[in-house]
């Protein structure tokens, strides 16, 4: 049985709305205790891992995950996308238990960006077939 694009559309979005309130609460949530992690710049991979889930997302709920890349004039979603990644970054600022890394909001974009391509490229190569 095929499962029905528009479903699988509405699944992704729910997915990514879901992975942007994930993110929302674990970056300005104060979380203290030690980490699983020890070895230095884990922080940068774990705002890498997550903003990577969402490029992906983002481009999988896309209607053409293809045009991402095409057409920066009218891509506002994107803009808005990449400017959440730096905009909760730069909340840190006012925030007094969390610190503003602007390594962090590259790592971010960074995480967004290879996300979005990864996600356009398997959307191409795997579910458009």
């Amino acid at each position: 049985m095929k499962f029905p694009l528009k479903n699988y559309r509405t699944f992704l979005r729910i997915l990514f709305w879901s992975w942007v309130l994930f993110i929302v609460i674990l970056m300005l949530l104060p979380i203290s205790g030690p980490s699983q992690l020890s070895f230095q710049g884990r922080d940068k991979v774990v705002h890498f891992t997550l903003f990577f889930i969402l490029g992906a997302f983002f481009a999988s709920a896309r209607t053409n995950p293809a045009s991402l890349f095409r057409s920066f004039k009218k891509n506002y979603p994107t803009y808005l996308t990449l400017l959440f990644a730096f905009g909760l970054e730069g909340a840190h600022l006012f925030l007094n238990y969390r610190d503003f890394e602007l390594l962090d909001s590259l790592t971010n974009v960074l995480g967004i960006l290879s996300g979005m391509w990864i996600g356009s490229y398997l959307w191409k190569r795997l579910i458009k077939k």
